[in-house]
């Protein structure tokens, strides 16, 4: 028989929060003496989440002008709809720890040739803490130029401040847009011990993944002014057929997905292509609900609806407010009115780790970067696995979409970006569920 919890818990109640943005944390809220009190419940194998907030904090706490970076660099991910854990992507850890370590090498770097402190260092400094305040505002380098245009005495310092942390933010992606960290290699931070849970932080993520990100990195690294976000949902691989996307399948002779020799990876190891989705098929536990704003407040509608009109819409709320962060997180909601109307549910997407989900892909006509046509496109059974992006339509037809097909296989083309990217995910390979089924 299970034991009897103890006094104090018995009128306790559990909540879960981060269902929809990570690992869930298990909270227990309890009211002793009429004061309330929470603890949240770290599971066994989790205890990297605390290990890694302590390391943060200490490095924040000596290093004021890395929390705003990160923030930088966290906005940058929502901006620009970088697939997140919950959608088969990197865990944001992971680019939070790529980061720091790039600042402390950069750090490291500028000491030994004596330039440290001078202009880069805003710590402990007024500037720093407006600095701060301008770079995670939406728009950072236009609402800067606007708050100061009064003639502040401050202007240039401010503007010269978060003028570098972006500088430095680009620095870093272009760094990071040529190759990423992969299965087994360890993001430990200079002076932290290695272990093992830090090898994992990349592991499930296969190439397509890996080119979306580089391209995206590889965008923020040469844009000259502020980048715009994404469509709503760009990035997100639907459950329902009917769209044009591109997929990184294993080139010939790889199909069992084995990364080619060291001197073969110019010669196809791994293959971009493009094709509509006409069919998909899988288990439903598979779907996955957005929890962006645009999705919360249709759920939230719709729970209004079936209590009766008892609670107000909060989708007229959210047509009002023009300064809500869409999915990208970006300073704009001008999407949100034409796209509620045509969901009753929010948005269902797959992750791009799911391999119980198949999608019937029909290749499109224009497959070779030289612009030659097949006679014969191929037809492939292909998963979430090796979704690399949605395309705005049909190439051959899309100017849209033939140029980003046209900048991915450019990406792909690149030496250093062939030999760094992980294997694709195999092909021909199913679950016995979905053969069966």
């Amino acid at each position: 028989l299970a034991a009897a919890p103890p006094p104090l818990l018995r009128d306790a109640a559990a909540v879960v929060r981060g269902r929809g943005t990570g690992v869930p944390v298990l909270t227990i809220r309890v009211t002793v003496g009429g004061v309330p009190l929470s603890a949240d419940v770290c599971c066994a194998g989790q205890l990297g989440s605390m290990r890694d907030a302590v390391i943060f904090r200490h490095m924040i706490a000596r290093n004021p002008q890395l929390c705003v970076l990160l923030q930088l660099l966290k906005r940058w991910l929502r901006l620009r709809g970088v697939p997140s854990s919950c959608e088969g992507g990197y865990p944001q850890v992971f680019w939070m720890r790529l980061a720091a370590r790039t600042f402390q090498q950069a750090a490291s770097s500028e000491s030994q040739r004596g330039g440290g402190g001078g202009g880069a260092d805003v710590r402990g400094s007024a500037s720093a803490t407006a600095a701060a305040a301008v770079a995670t505002t939406p728009g950072s380098c236009q609402v800067a130029r606007a708050a100061l245009e009064a003639g502040s005495s401050r202007r240039e310092p401010l503007l010269g401040a978060a003028s570098r942390l972006l500088d430095q933010l680009k620095g870093f992606c272009a760094e990071w847009s040529v190759w990423l960290p992969g299965w087994g290699d360890i993001l430990n931070l200079v002076g932290e011990d290695p272990s093992p849970p830090l090898k994992r932080l990349a592991a499930g993520v296969y190439g397509a993944t890996t080119l979306l990100c580089l391209r995206e990195l590889r965008l923020m690294a040469e844009a000259k002014e502020e980048m715009s976000p994404v469509p709503l949902h760009q990035h997100l691989c639907p459950t329902e057929a009917g769209f044009w996307a591109t997929f990184l399948i294993p080139g010939p002779g790889c199909e069992a997905g084995q990364p080619a020799a060291a001197g073969d990876q110019a010669s196809g190891a791994v293959e971009l292509v493009a094709g509509y989705v006409w069919h998909c098929a899988g288990p439903a536990e598979g779907v996955r609900q957005c929890v962006c704003p645009t999705c919360c407040c249709t759920s939230t509608d719709n729970v209004a609806a079936q209590s009766g009109g008892a609670a107000a819409s909060r989708i007229t709320a959210v047509k009002a407010a023009a300064d809500m962060p869409s999915h990208g997180g970006g300073g704009s909601c001008d999407g949100i009115g034409a796209a509620l109307p045509r969901w009753q549910t929010p948005y269902e997407f797959l992750s791009r780790r799911d391999s119980e989900w198949m999608l019937w892909v029909e290749e499109c006509s224009v497959t070779e970067a030289s612009g030659n046509s097949q006679d014969a496109p191929r037809s492939f059974v292909l998963s979430p696995p090796h979704f690399v992006a949605l395309l705005p339509g049909d190439p051959m037809a899309s100017e849209a979409a033939a140029a980003e097909l046209a900048q991915l296989r450019a990406l792909l083309a690149e030496p250093a970006t062939r030999a760094a990217l992980p294997a694709a995910y195999p092909l021909y390979r199913y679950s016995r569920r979905a053969l069966m089924s």
